[in-house]
């Protein structure tokens, strides 16, 4: 409770016409917590960011997740994941579950592309990129070959 108090009190300038802060029901406080985090974008690491894309894809029996830190490399982003699974299904619901869980989270995802063929899912959030392949692509074009001299991150 104290939490989402400090939050409000920090926001209450942006929440013009509602009620006093110190008039809010729990509840009535939790909704405006949940909707001044989507407004502002609370800003996280990249590297938090990347594990917790691995966690969404685990919880979703992804495999052999890996992250690479691109950005000692290259200036593309900071950081690649990447999953696979064995089948399309899995792949499209993988990709699901961590687009899902990083707008719960608050973060914005610019661009997803490969839901129509799902053997590569591309989801781009700026700074973390993540490819989730089917096994068999993810064998073929090789990222972690392609990119093998960027430092591997422990997951």
């Amino acid at each position: 409770m104290r939490k989402h108090l400090k939050i409000s009190q920090k926001f209450s300038s942006y929440a013009s016409g509602l009620i006093p802060t110190y008039k809010l029901c729990r509840f009535q406080l939790h909704n405006l917590c949940r909707h001044l985090r989507g407004v502002f974008q609370i800003k996280i690491s990249s590297l938090k960011k990347s594990k917790l894309v691995v966690d969404f894809a685990y919880s979703k029996k992804a495999e052999d997740a890996i992250i690479l830190n691109i950005g000692k490399v290259a200036n593309i982003c900071d950081y690649f994941v990447i999953c696979s699974a064995e089948s399309d299904r899995k792949v499209k619901t993988i990709a699901t579950a961590i687009e899902d869980g990083l707008e719960k989270e608050g973060i914005k995802i610019i661009h997803s592309e490969g839901y129509d063929e799902s053997v590569w899912i591309l989801i781009d959030t700026g700074d973390v990129v993540i490819h989730v392949f089917r096994t068999d692509m993810r064998e073929f074009y090789s990222l972690e070959r392609l990119w093998a001299h960027a430092p591997k991150v422990a997951v």
